[in-house]
């Protein structure tokens, strides 16, 4: 059935140098980034830029989330609750935060800080941008038809002026995550201010799913994963991995073997 499908194709480009992987989902939403790098310096805001190359217009609404720690997604409360107030308690806000989003078309969000909500200086904190794109209805198509919103989430990370910008890439030697086997788990020490997300990671040639790499490493924290490659009776394991870069691309492979 027509209308069933939403074919809003999202083509997001901050403004920043090279290039980041393209992320296409089932449903037509297509993103050039995955994630917001906002610098403590950017004082005039990040600009998002969304193009609807579609036929159909939409209600585009823009929401700023906190991150659940435990699951890597958007905290639950948030994405279930209609509060519009708990917007105006976040340190970001998206202007315009509503907006009709005409056919063939684009639109540049703007992602502004909120000064009087306080943040970390000294380590980075995480969001996420929430775009919900709800199809207007014309009264003249048939009110059988069913109308789909799509939501998708880009995370968006805040960096100080005590950290770099641009840091993922080349982490520092003396900045190395730190590996140990404990408990039937792999444990992870980050030693840096900034929140880590693995792109992959294999122990014996065995992947952690993707689902459990939602969970980021935090600053100067740490993070378990469980692997059935752990049952065997060894004093060692071979692991590789690698992480997502600010731009959502995967920084080069590392392996290495760990106790």
């Amino acid at each position: 059935m027509k209308g069933l499908l939403l074919g809003l194709m999202f083509s997001c480009c901050l403004c920043l140098p090279a290039q980041a992987e393209k992320v296409d989902t089932n449903i037509g939403l297509s993103l050039l980034f995955t994630r917001v790098i906002f610098h403590e310096s950017d004082e005039k805001g990040v600009s998002l830029q969304v193009n609807n190359k579609t036929d159909n217009a939409y209600l585009l609404q823009s929401v700023i989330h906190s991150v659940d720690p435990n699951t890597g997604l958007v905290m639950e409360a948030e994405s279930l609750s209609e509060d519009s107030t708990l917007s105006d308690k976040k340190p970001f806000m998206v202007t315009p935060p509503l907006f009709r989003f005409e056919p063939k078309s684009e639109i540049k969000l703007l992602i502004r800080r909120v000064p009087s909500v306080l943040l970390d200086d000294k380590k980075e904190s995480v969001f996420y941008i929430s775009l919900k794109a709800i199809p207007i209805i014309h009264s003249e198509m048939n009110q059988n038809n069913m109308s789909i919103s799509t939501v998708i989430n880009l995370k968006l990370f805040y960096r100080p002026n005590a950290l770099e910008k641009w840091f993922i890439e080349e982490v520092p030697d003396s900045e190395k995550l730190t590996f140990s086997i404990k408990q039937g788990a792999v444990e992870i020490i980050n030693p840096t201010p900034y929140w880590i997300t693995f792109d992959h990671l294999t122990i014996e040639g065995l992947n952690i799913d993707k689902e459990s790499l939602r969970r980021m490493l935090p600053p100067l924290g740490t993070v378990r994963y469980v692997s059935p490659a752990l049952s065997k009776n060894k004093s060692e394991y071979s692991i590789e991995w690698s992480l997502l870069d600010e731009l959502g691309g995967s920084t080069k492979i590392t392996q290495q073997v760990i106790h």
